[in-house]
């Protein structure tokens, strides 16, 4: 196995509901993307409205997907 293999069965086991996608390379210059894991909210429109560096716990991440939701609906 490899690392995303790795990681794609961990999230299936898991029942992740949140996308995980693989980046490296010339995909993480535009998002400036220097630490692994990073993880990234995205608007409609492709924009990041919330990132964060470094592992993200549950309970953070939800907080700011609901902030982000309110956001987009206000």
């Amino acid at each position: 196995d490899s690392p995303l293999v790795d990681v794609v069965n961990m999230s299936e086991r898991l029942a992740i509901p949140y996308a995980i996608v693989p980046v490296g390379g010339a995909q993480l210059r535009p998002w400036n993307a220097e630490a692994l894991p990073s993880t990234y909210l995205l608007d409609p429109n492709g924009r990041v409205v919330w990132s964060v560096r470094g592992a993200v716990d549950e309970d953070t991440l939800d907080k700011a997907i609901a902030a982000a939701r309110a956001h987009a609906g206000a």
